[in-house]
């Protein structure tokens, strides 16, 4: 998922982080309801959070995130990944030469955890039964990554996709060196969101696209088994694939913020979270506000196989959403 490139202003202090996994281990159990004490920062609303507050103590910026169904791993812009279980985070040491990560693709928990992730320079690591082998796919800035299975991903990034098959990336360029920002990837199909508004439905040959007609920047693009497939981007931009008549349609959004990232769980209902702590959740054409009690930019959220939902973002923020 692009980030934006500009530099932050950090408000927190940087403090001592809780270790209490061993590195090399991920998260044993963090879907518990167990809750962190932490220094909100100021209210994102009215209405009472309806988020646990579970952030890592960092200046940094958290990217891109999996859930497991026994915790949380993340990204950062730093080029860290770091594990959270049982109250605590650990760091899953990583050298990237300082290269920004923008994406994770996970399966399992633990010890029996498989781990992707990309970014910036072409940088792409697999963690495979606790340790990290990288791969260079080339200088190309790589935003995102999905897909079904471990042996069956595809990222995008700089005007090409990448595909892996467990062992090896192939790049391949996409005609125009469109920039994709997000993909979502089920095995049959591909649908990705990019600048100028672009859409794109991949299908195993060539990337059809489409461009929104407000040109503006598409952050994030999710789909599920029951054929929603919804995009989200600059100034509150939400837009629908209607599969009846293969067209896309502009969704009535509830904000202006940007929105960057966006979770659609099976049965087509969608997560979206965005900046100045936003986060809503939308069903069946019905927008519900998800209040985070933050002000921290949002810009990954993730769903673990039991129904958890957590969204990271600027200033280490880990939200976990309750109920």
């Amino acid at each position: 998922m692009a980030m934006p490139r500009t530099t932050l202003l950090f408000l927190l202090p940087l403090s001592v982080l809780a270790c209490g996994d061993k590195e090399g281990q991920g998260p044993a159990d963090d879907d518990s309801g167990e809750t962190d004490t932490g220094d909100g920062d100021a209210d994102g609303g009215n209405a009472s959070p309806v988020w646990t507050d579970l952030r890592l103590e960092t200046n940094q910026t958290l990217t891109g995130c999996y859930a497991s169904g026994a915790g949380l791993y993340a990204t950062t812009e730093d080029g860290e990944v770091w594990a959270r279980s049982e109250g605590a985070w650990s760091e899953l040491a990583l050298d990237t030469d300082g290269n920004a990560l923008n994406g994770i693709w996970g399966v399992g928990a633990g010890t029996d955890a498989t781990l992707v992730v990309v970014g910036d320079g072409g940088t792409a690591a697999q963690w495979i039964a606790g340790t990290w082998t990288q791969t260079d796919v080339g200088t190309i800035n790589v935003e995102a990554v999905s897909g079904p299975a471990a042996n069956d991903l595809l990222a995008v990034g700089g005007g090409s996709y990448f595909q892996w098959n467990g062992s090896a990336w192939t790049t391949t360029a996409i005609p125009g060196n469109p920039r994709l920002n997000d993909v979502w990837y089920g095995g049959q199909v591909a649908w990705a969101a990019g600048e100028d508004g672009l859409l794109g439905r991949w299908r195993g040959e060539e990337w059809e696209t489409w461009n929104h007609e407000s040109r503006l920047r598409l952050y994030a693009i999710g789909a599920s088994g029951a054929g929603v497939v919804i995009a989200a981007g600059e100034a509150g931009t939400v837009v629908s694939w209607d599969g009846a008549t293969s067209s896309w349609t502009t969704v009535d959004s509830p904000t202006d913020v940007s929105l960057w990232a966006l979770d659609v769980d099976p049965s087509g209902v969608a997560t979206v979270v965005g900046n100045n702590g936003e986060a809503w959740r939308y069903s069946a054409g019905a927008w519900t506000e998800l209040p985070t009690g933050v002000d921290n930019n949002l810009y990954a959220v993730c769903t673990s196989p039991t129904g958890t939902v957590w969204a990271v973002g600027n200033r280490g923020m880990a939200l976990r959403l309750d109920g």
